[in-house]
C-alpha cells in the first residue's frame, strides 16, 4: 500500500492542512515515481478523490495501469446541485473527469450505488476484522456501559454528541450504575470534553488507536449512534463504527438513517430511535433486560460474520480485481 504519510512522508488528518499546493505536488510526483518501479500485472486503486490524485492519475495515463477508484463518503458540497455536465462541486468535476479513465468503480453505501448507478459501482461497505473485533467473556456486573465511538471534527459529530448528553441525565437519574463512555477526538474535541465534565456518569476518553479499540470494547454494553441529521454525507457513509460494535458482539441503538437500516434489524440486533424520547426508551429496556442484550449481541455479531466480514468482503473484492485485470490484459484471460 502507498500511503502518502506512512511511505512517502505526507501528513494526514487535520494536519493535511499544514502541507502548501507545492507540498501536495511534490508528493504526488513522489508518487508517480514510487509507482513506475511497479512491474505488471498491477492496478492503481485510489482510495476517494483527494489531493494525492494526480500521481495515480499519471500512473494511469503514462504508465497504462488500470485504475480504481474507491468511493467511500460523500465528497461534495452538502447543497450539490447538477445541471448536463456542470454541477457546483469542484470536487465532483475532478471525480467524473478521473472516472472516465478508470476501468471501475467502488462504492460504500447504497445511497453512492444509486448516486454512481451510470457507472456500473461495485458495492464494497466498510469491512470489519471478525478476527480482531469480537466478542470477550462477558459477565452481569455492577456498571452498564453506554459507548459512543468516532471522530469530532465536524459540527453533526457535535450536535450527536450533544443530543446524548442531554438525555444522559434521565437515565442516569433511574439507574446510577449506567455510564457513558465518549471516545474519539477531532476538531471539536475540547468543546465536547468541556461538555462531558459538567454531567455525572459522563466519561470523555480522548482519542484510542485502532489497534487498542477491539480491547476496549470488551467492556462496552451498548453502542449508541445516534445521527440527527439526515444530510448526504450521513445517507452515503458505511457505519463502520456500527459494524465494530456488531463484531464485538454488542447491541446498538442507532438512528434509521443511510446505511444502518440495511443491518440493524429492530428487536433483533439492536434497536432503532429517532425521537429523545425513543432513545431513552429503548436504551432503558436493554439496561433492564439483561437476557435481551446477550441475545441481541449474539445476534448482532452474527450480522457481522455474515455481512460485513473483512474475509467475506476481501474474497469479493479480490475477485472483482481480478476480472477487471483480465478485461484488461488478454493474456491474463485462459
Amino acid at each position: 500500500m502507498l500511503s502518502f504519510s506512512d511511505t512517502l512522508g505526507g501528513k494526514d488528518g487535520e494536519k493535511e492542512r499544514e502541507m502548501d499546493r507545492w507540498k501536495k505536488l511534490n508528493l504526488n510526483w513522489k508518487a508517480y515515481k514510487k509507482l513506475s518501479s511497479l512491474t505488471y500485472p498491477t492496478i492503481i486503486f485510489l482510495q476517494r478523490v483527494h489531493y494525492h490524485w494526480l500521481g495515480p492519475f499519471l500512473s494511469r495515463v503514462f504508465l497504462k495501469f488500470p485504475l480504481v477508484i474507491d468511493l467511500d463518503d460523500w465528497e461534495f458540497r452538502e447543497d450539490f446541485k447538477k445541471w448536463k455536465f456542470i454541477s457546483n462541486s469542484k470536487t465532483e468535476i475532478l471525480t467524473r473527469f478521473l472516472i472516465s479513465f478508470a476501468k471501475g468503480i467502488s462504492v460504500s453505501s447504497h445511497y453512492l450505488l444509486d448516486f454512481y448507478s451510470s457507472y456500473s459501482p461495485f458495492y464494497l461497505p466498510s469491512a470489519v476484522d471478525t478476527e480482531k473485533f469480537k466478542p470477550r467473556r462477558r459477565v452481569k456486573k455492577e456498571n452498564v456501559v453506554l459507548s459512543w465511538c468516532g471522530t469530532i471534527h465536524r459540527w453533526d459529530n457535535v450536535e450527536n454528541i450533544e443530543f446524548l448528553i442531554k438525555l444522559f441525565p434521565k437515565i442516569r437519574k433511574k439507574y446510577k450504575n449506567v455510564v457513558l463512555e465518549i471516545v474519539g477526538d477531532g476538531y471539536y474535541g475540547e468543546l465536547i470534553k468541556r461538555k462531558c465534565e459538567k454531567v455525572e456518569g459522563i466519561s470523555f476518553l480522548g482519542w484510542k488507536e485502532p489497534e487498542i479499540i477491539p480491547h476496549y470494547l470488551s467492556s462496552v454494553d451498548i453502542g449508541i449512534l445516534p445521527l440527527m441529521q439526515k444530510i448526504k454525507f450521513n445517507l452515503a457513509k458505511s457505519p463502520v463504527k456500527l459494524f465494530e460494535y456488531f463484531a464485538s458482539g454488542i447491541p446498538v441503538i442507532a438512528s434509521p438513517i443511510g446505511e444502518i437500516p440495511y443491518y440493524l434489524v429492530e428487536g433483533r440486533n439492536g434497536f432503532l430511535a429517532e425521537s429523545e424520547d425513543e432513545f431513552i426508551k429503548k436504551i432503558l429496556t436493554l439496561i433492564e433486560k439483561y437476557p435481551l442484550r446477550m441475545r441481541m449481541g449474539k445476534e448482532a455479531r452474527n450480522t457481522a460474520i455474515q455481512k460485513v466480514s473483512l474475509a467475506l468482503w476481501g474474497k469479493k473484492l479480490k475477485d472483482w480485481l481480478e476480472t477487471i485485470l483480465r478485461q484488461d490484459n488478454p493474456l491474463l484471460r485462459k
